[in-house]
């Protein structure tokens, strides 16, 4: 099936400043059962996201897009750049009726230039409904490699999806967030993140068409191929947002965090109270208790509020909604840290996204 010119059109539409959720494969039943199926999208993951139970598929109100992650792993295990797309993949999401199909790309390392050009040729060829995903090295948003892939993006003119590379934070410098922002200015094709955290709202706000924040911290971002995801010590560390914070906790920090103001009436209220609907205007501290679809559901209500806020201003206008919101959520940190005695560092990407506005074209080595 070959995408018409007002399919790629309408899917564009569908899609435009969205924020979608990703998640594993297996997890669509339990998520569908505790997020509207309006709200934001879905991105499954993994080999077997294709394999879709049709009743599945009836109770997603919202988009539908596929990643099949097969350039994350060791060195072993991932795909690499050069590797060809599967035409059998394309099909079987245009057979789920998706708004983009996306490609089966494999890993675009440090300088690979063949590989990135490799993954965007394909993916020119594969259909006008095809977004080129692009697993990066972290230099190519960094000078000069991110000025070589906006041009290689839009001499192919095809749509890009980003997974950015780090073990830790990928927009968590000032050179990383100027180098996507430029990236963001520049390209005369949609751009989109898979994979990303908080800092998807940020893209947003500069022009990203949609992103997709994962439920987890696997799908958060994509781990360095030497390097390995953190050690299993028996019980996973559990992660969950503290929208003033505009952070991504552990449930253990968040119990410090709320027996440190339980003093405090108006921070437990305006700090760890949240109405989502998982939460009902209860108090955090039972996160602890929660299940890994009720920490998805009350990380990812509360940014779709936060997101609706930036998305229905005026594009000129969003940049600056989003750096008020950084900062805001900068204070947030300083004042529990100062009047409860915390010693919590402010995450690196709230201070990335605010220094960058001061030094827009700051780009350079990591």
């Amino acid at each position: 099936m070959n995408a018409t010119p007002e399919r790629t059109h309408t899917a564009n539409t569908i899609l435009t400043d969205r924020l979608l959720l990703q998640i594993p494969a297996g997890q669509m039943s339990a998520v569908l059962d505790i997020i509207p199926s309006s709200a934001g999208g879905i991105v499954l993951t993994g080999e077997k996201a294709t394999a879709l139970h049709p009743s599945l598929r009836e109770r997603l109100c919202g988009p539908l897009l596929i990643d099949r992650r097969c350039y994350a792993g060791g060195k072993s295990r991932r795909k690499a750049g050069a590797e060809p797309i599967s035409r059998a993949w394309l099909d079987a999401q245009r057979a789920l009726d998706v708004p983009s199909v996306l490609t089966d790309s494999g890993y675009v390392g440090k300088e690979d230039k063949a590989a990135l050009q490799t993954v965007l040729s394909q993916a020119k060829r594969a259909g006008a409904d095809v977004t080129a995903v692009l697993p990066l090295h972290s230099s190519w948003l960094l000078t000069p490699w991110v000025d070589h892939l906006v041009g290689e993006i839009c001499s192919h003119e095809t749509p890009v999806a980003l997974v950015l590379e780090h073990r830790s934070d990928p927009l968590g410098s000032i050179r990383a967030v100027s180098g996507l922002r430029r990236l963001l200015e520049r390209a005369t094709v949609p751009v989109s993140l898979l994979s990303t955290d908080v800092s998807g709202l940020g893209a947003i706000a500069h022009g990203a068409l949609w992103a997709a924040m994962g439920a987890t911290s696997s799908l958060r971002h994509l781990y360095p191929e030497d390097a390995s995801p953190p050690p299993n010590t028996g019980t996973p560390r559990r992660h969950t947002l503290v929208l003033p914070l505009l952070a991504l906790m552990t449930v253990d920090k968040i119990l410090e965090g709320v027996q440190a103001t339980l003093e405090d009436p108006d921070l437990m209220r305006d700090v760890w109270t949240c109405d989502c609907r998982v939460c009902g205007s209860r108090t955090m501290d039972w996160l602890a208790t929660a299940s890994p679809t009720e920490l998805a559901a009350h990380t990812f209500e509360p940014l779709l509020h936060l997101h609706e806020g930036i998305t229905t201003l005026l594009p000129h206008q969003r940049p600056g909604s989003w750096l008020a919101k950084c900062k805001d959520a900068i204070h947030r940190h300083h004042e529990l840290n100062a009047q409860r005695r915390l010693s919590w560092g402010v995450p690196k990407y709230l201070q990335a996204w605010v220094k960058s506005y001061a030094t827009p074209s700051a780009t350079g080595r990591a």
